[in-house]
């Protein structure tokens, strides 16, 4: 089962949704939010914040999986809103958030997000930019570290290499939540797990294989909400592991026939930005798929 609206998944876990990028609160004696979408969402999310916790201020921490602009572009509002906020993130995340050239890249993507119909509703005239200094990272974490939230909870983070090289997950207990970007590949549809690992490819199998071994009840789906119930969950990660190895298996083929790859990038696209995959913005669908691309004609040559 997907849950897709907003409210309390469990009496730990509440999903406060805006367009397709929800934000997951994990709530202790102190809460936690699991990535903060893209800027365009950002005032949307802080309303939902606001409005569904009785004591928002209890908000301390943000919980990055990796540094791309669709999971921390909304940091830079929220910080404005909420100075207090802690970012929990790797150490890799913690070096990419500090380069003018990443930051100049997540808004130039962000624009393309700001100017579609769909986005426009969620701000009006506010500053929802990106900046540097409002994107610094607080407590850096590696595989094993654990965050205690009180009141029984407890996030774990795991190293999960491959869809980047920053990316992590966090594992919440007692619930069996786990929250992972798209380490396990993106959903878009109830049978189609989109492969996306986009620096390494092996890292990335490894990553899923690792995850699946957890006892998950509750998986967080970054752009879609919450996969509920472990069968299901199961079924997700058999999708996910089948995805990547039919992707390379496409890739692999074309290149091996000597088919460029801006016709690659053409027959990938006509193919697999469907569905749910089309609600992300075009340009970011192919940055991903060029990058896909490389690393399996770099797996090649090796």
């Amino acid at each position: 089962m997907l849950i897709s609206h907003r409210g309390k998944i469990t009496n730990r876990i509440y999903l406060s949704f805006a367009g397709f990028l929800p934000g997951f609160i994990i709530l202790g004696k102190k809460y936690a939010l699991v990535d903060t979408g893209v800027p365009a969402t950002a005032p949307a999310l802080y309303e939902a914040i606001t409005q569904a916790l009785k004591e928002p201020e209890r908000l301390e921490y943000v919980f990055l999986t990796h540094s791309h602009y669709d999971h921390c572009g909304g940091l830079s509002y929220l910080r404005r809103k909420m100075p207090n906020l802690k970012v929990v993130a790797s150490e890799q995340t913690a070096s990419i958030l500090k380069k003018d050239k990443a930051i100049d890249f997540m808004n130039k993507l962000s624009k393309e997000v700001e100017d579609s119909i769909e986005f426009k509703k969620h701000f009006g005239g506010e500053d929802i930019s990106i900046k540097k200094e409002l994107l610094n990272v607080d407590i850096m974490v590696k595989d094993g570290d654990k965050i205690d939230l009180g009141e029984g909870v407890e996030v774990e983070v795991v190293s999960t290499p491959g869809h980047t090289r920053c990316s992590i997950s966090f594992y919440m207990r007692p619930d069996k939540a786990l929250f992972s970007g798209e380490s396990v590949g993106a959903y878009a549809g109830e049978d189609i797990v989109l492969a996306n690992y986009l620096s390494d490819y092996n890292e990335y199998m490894e990553s899923i294989k690792k995850l699946s071994q957890l006892n998950v009840e509750f998986l967080g789906l970054p752009h879609h909400g919450m996969l509920v119930g472990e069968k299901v969950i199961k079924r997700f990660f058999e999708l996910s592991i089948k995805g990547a190895e039919i992707f390379r298996k496409e890739v692999t083929d074309m290149i091996q026939n000597n088919i460029g790859e801006d016709e690659m990038i053409k027959r990938l696209t006509e193919k697999f930005y469907v569905d749910a995959a089309s609600l992300q913005p075009k340009e970011a669908f192919v940055v991903n798929l060029r990058a896909m691309i490389r690393v399996i004609a770099k797996g090649l040559v090796n």
